[in-house]
């Protein structure tokens, strides 16, 4: 009797869990319920490439399989709280870890006497040598990983950088092959004014292994793509060559770029199209720095690794547009409820703020007449941008690859009058292609 009603228990627990995990997943996609994302993103083990036999029923089996762990992992009765709090506890161990290396590697100065001044003959003070100034001692700890990248936590500075698990042999393969379908597309679609612009990532930078000496450095794959890109209108990238612009531009603990390096890509593009279109107007102007003090801003990094200890205040621009009604209608964002303190919740730590501030559209109106329409090929980076950009044309849209598999890209531009196209993707994304949803060489 009592292995009777053990094996009731058992059963009636699996049957319990069996019964909830897909209810929960249903409830919440149909916006009956609403659940914390814990970031904790599950992707298909295995991604098998067009050309591949059975390519498409392969890709079908291993999309199901992803669905089902995450449905029985990520909607498991309060698996959101036990992961937060074991997330927490490991941050603070590994937090440990960064401070006694980051102690290790730090070098003192020599002590200079104060009569110290460099002297030739008596009496006779030589000029000091200039010198360059010295790259700080950075010590980078591993915090974690997630399907596609590695995390390090990184002090001084206290922020955060990924870099990318795919080895390099198929990075390269990956960014030639993406030059390639770029460049077709260009050739395709003369009539319209192509541009590219790229957010640059500190893996893609020259100074990237002074601050993570084991990790491949992708600066010179970088740097190939962009001179093998042919017959665009412009192309640009992300400016953050210095470590100062890296930590000035971006979250600390995002890839993502904070409001003043959203501004400064925005000035970039539109002055890089200006040249060819001066219709389009210049920038405009910032007319307010708005901070946001009880927000601690934890990025996509901290959400993905479970690092949490380092945050930094949250802050965005006001611009000075002409026609405000405008601008605030096109923008779409929910400024009225960060002002009001909504999501001022301290227990909330890993709420993404990038992603929630402005609310994605896939289409922007402004009151222009000046004849041009955009199109942005995008992925996340447009969600700090796209409304912003939009505001020097009449008629922006939005297309992004992980809509759609492939899109009448000549059909598309004929529709809506398009008479420029951007180009607006992360490298790790849109050159290195590691998610596997910007096949832009598909694209037709």
């Amino acid at each position: 009797m009592r292995n009777k009603i053990y094996l009731a228990v058992i059963c009636a627990i699996f049957f319990f869990f069996l019964v909830w995990c897909p209810s929960v997943s249903a409830l919440e996609k149909l916006g009956a319920i609403s659940l914390e994302d814990n970031k904790n993103y599950i992707s298909p083990d295995i991604v098998y490439e067009a050309g591949f036999p059975f390519a498409d029923l392969l890709n079908g089996i291993e999309k199901t399989k992803a669905s089902i762990e995450d449905i029985y992992t990520n909607y498991l009765p309060a698996y959101d709280r036990i992961v937060g709090a074991i997330r927490s506890a490991e941050s603070s161990l590994q937090l440990g870890f960064v401070d006694m290396l980051s102690q290790r590697r730090q070098k003192k100065e020599p002590e200079i006497p104060e009569n110290a001044a460099m002297q030739g003959d008596e009496g006779d003070e030589a000029a000091p040598e200039e010198t360059e100034p010295q790259m700080p001692q950075f010590s980078a700890v591993y915090v974690g990983e997630e399907g596609t990248r590695r995390f390090y936590a990184i002090r001084p500075y206290d922020f955060m950088e990924s870099v990318m698990k795919m080895d390099e042999k198929n990075l390269y393969k990956n960014m030639k092959t993406q030059a390639r379908g770029i460049n077709k597309l260009i050739q395709a679609n003369t009539d319209v004014n192509f541009y590219l612009y790229i957010g640059k990532t500190m893996q893609d930078t020259k100074y990237f292994n002074e601050i993570i000496p084991n990790e491949l450095c992708t600066a010179p794959m970088f740097d190939e793509f962009m001179e093998s890109i042919e017959g665009a209108a412009g192309i640009g990238y992300f400016q953050i060559d210095t470590w100062e612009d890296r930590l000035a531009k971006q979250f600390k603990t995002d890839h993502h770029w904070n409001a003043a390096g959203s501004y400064d890509a925005y000035c970039d593009i539109i002055q890089m199209m200006a040249e060819k279109t001066p219709e389009i107007g210049e920038p405009v102007r910032i007319k307010e720095i708005k901070e946001y003090p009880k927000i601690k801003m934890r990025g996509s990094y901290a959400n993905l690794s479970g690092f949490s200890n380092f945050y930094e205040e949250f802050f965005v621009h006001v611009y000075d547009f002409q026609n405000e009604s405008t601008a605030r209608y096109s923008m779409a964002s929910r400024e009225a409820e960060y002002d009001a303190g909504v999501f001022d919740n301290p227990d909330n730590i890993l709420f993404d703020h990038y992603s929630n501030f402005y609310i994605d559209k896939r289409k922007y109106i402004y009151e222009n007449n000046n004849g041009r329409n955009l199109m942005i090929i995008a992925d996340s980076l447009s969600w700090w941008s796209a409304w912003l950009i939009a505001g020097n044309f009449e008629i922006t849209y939005v297309y992004f690859p992980w809509d759609y598999q492939e899109i009448d890209y000549n059909g598309y531009i004929e529709k809506n009058n398009i008479t420029d196209v951007l180009m607006l993707v992360y490298s790790q994304a849109g050159i290195f292609n590691v998610y596997g949803y910007c096949n832009y060489g598909q694209l037709k």
